[in-house]
């Protein structure tokens, strides 16, 4: 698990889309007149820290939904369900070629 943080941790830091963002776009959306270095470290704490929040929630919300789908009762259900909705659209395309040729 922690390496899964620290490899996600690297790719983000190591982005250099991410230096452009804070650079370019982020102080001047929040900051009209010129702003002190603690201001700008401040806003990009508050950030990080709802991203990382943010991404706490994603994974953890992720890691439930997985043992949810895993379950073979859930799987089953699951494989029901699409396989009917493919052969519901395979009937209406069956229907639509038969109406559009005759």
């Amino acid at each position: 698990m922690v390496s899964f943080y620290l490899t996600g941790l690297t790719t983000n830091l190591l982005n250099p889309k991410i230096g452009v963002f804070y650079v370019s776009i982020l102080p001047g959306l929040f900051i009209d007149q010129p702003v002190t270095a603690w201001l700008g470290a401040f806003l990009g704490f508050i950030h990080a820290a709802l991203g990382l929040l943010f991404l706490t929630a994603v994974a953890t919300l992720t890691n439930l939904a997985r043992r949810f789908l895993l379950r073979p009762r859930t799987s089953a259900v699951t494989e029901l369900i699409c396989g009917l909705c493919l052969l519901a659209l395979a009937t209406y395309v069956l229907f639509e070629a038969i109406n559009h040729y005759f």
